[in-house]
């Protein structure tokens, strides 16, 4: 899991809910790909 920290507090957690974001699109075009 890669974690990019910024001395701005709001920058940080965005960048956080970003990386999980992604993690959950990987995911989900792993279920696509076996549906298909």
């Amino acid at each position: 899991m890669k974690r990019v920290l910024l001395v701005e507090d709001d920058s940080f957690l965005i960048l956080i809910d970003i990386s999980l974001f992604f993690d959950i699109i990987e995911k989900q075009k792993g279920n696509y790909g076996d549906k298909n």
